[in-house]
């Protein structure tokens, strides 16, 4: 409730075909918050490691070097502008390294572009059973597994996330 008033909140959730461009795609990702804020969304979600195209389908050693650390990361920094530009929630997903490890983890970015906190994924599907093509997963090789760790993320808007 906001002065006796209840608020609505509205959830868009973003899907797009990556490149193999950050920057095409980080653009993309932001046009597409800006469209998903027109529409009335105050929470929006972009899919998971929209940076690049999905690369857990092939096993190469170079596609570590994607992973950059949560602090100081130029994607999560662009969204946290963003989100305090149009008053929005985005939680971000992004390819972490971290103490020797890789993880694929979400930044939490409040309304205001505050930075809520990190969350690691903790479910790793892999194997051609998983798949829905003839291509599989290949998650447990690129991302450590975490044990189970849901957060509770508190936000300005009326509501919480849970991860």
């Amino acid at each position: 409730m906001e002065n006796g008033k209840s608020r609505e909140v509205v959830v868009s959730a973003l899907q797009f075909a990556c490149t193999d461009d950050v920057s095409t795609n980080l653009a993309t990702a932001e046009r597409l918050v800006r469209v998903a804020h027109g529409k009335g969304a105050n929470i929006i979600l972009i899919q998971e490691l929209f940076e690049e195209y999905y690369f857990c389908q092939a096993q190469r050693e170079d596609f570590f070097q994607r992973a950059k650390p949560y602090k100081g990361h130029p994607t999560i920094l662009r969204m946290k502008n963003l989100a305090k530009e149009l008053g929005v929630v985005i939680p971000v997903s992004f390819f972490e390294e971290a103490n020797n490890a890789h993880y694929n983890s979400v930044a939490i970015i409040d309304a205001d572009g505050t930075d809520l906190g990190l969350y690691r994924k903790s479910h790793i599907p892999d194997g051609p059973g998983i798949t829905k093509t003839e291509t599989p997963w290949l998650e447990s090789l690129f991302f450590f597994y975490v044990v189970l760790d849901n957060k509770l993320f508190d936000f300005r808007l009326p509501g919480k996330i849970l991860l």
